[in-house]
Parts: C-alpha cells; structure tokens; sequence
C-alpha cells in the first residue's frame, strides 16, 4: 500500500515500486557474480526506468530531478565495462582528490 502511495510522487519510490525493483534485480541478475558489472547494470536500468517514466508521463519529476537524471546517465554511460580499469582510475582520482587517502596501508591495494 505504501509503495501504491508513494510510486508516482518521486523518482525513489517510482524505482522501488515491485515491477520496477523486479527489473532492476534481472538486470543485476544477468551479469553473474561479476559486483561491477552487476552494479553497473542497476544504474542502467534505473535511468532506463526514469526516462522511460518521464516520457510517458507516469512520473512527475522537478527540474532539478530531471537535471540530476541527466547528469547520472552520463555518468553512467561513460562507465567502461572493465572493473580493473574503474577501480584503477577512481583509486588515482581518489589519491588525487584527498590526501590522506592511504589505499595500500588501508585496503591493501
């Protein structure tokens, strides 16, 4: 019930609606036990599932909702598919960005 209430009202619980979620967890689903690519997919998907809301005029969303959408699926679409690549750019990124950022004493990287 609180799903049904909530579903058309913003972006979050149009995504955790049961069919929604359910699609989400097949894109997830079919890439194995790879955490990247299954991650990968779920943010795929969810901007599919905005987009396609939005066009159909399902979902109401702010300027600054559709503003933020964008910007993820940029984001999301520049993504490579290679996990050893991501995790290489974003722990140089990261070293980069904040200093105290130690991964080798930390993570063991």
């Amino acid at each position: 019930m609180m799903m049904m209430s909530d579903r058309y009202r913003d972006p979050q619980g149009y995504v955790l609606a049961y069919d929604n979620a359910w699609k989400v967890g097949q894109a997830i689903a079919k890439n194995g036990n790879d955490l990247y690519l299954r991650s990968k997919a779920a943010a795929v998907e969810t901007v599919k599932i905005l987009n396609a809301a939005k066009a159909e005029g399902k979902l109401q969303m702010s300027r600054f909702e559709i503003n933020a959408l964008a910007d993820a699926e940029k984001a999301i679409n520049a993504l490579t598919d290679e996990k050893d690549k991501f995790m290489s750019d974003m722990l140089a990124l990261y070293k980069s960005e904040v200093k105290v950022f130690k991964p080798e004493a930390n993570y063991k990287f």
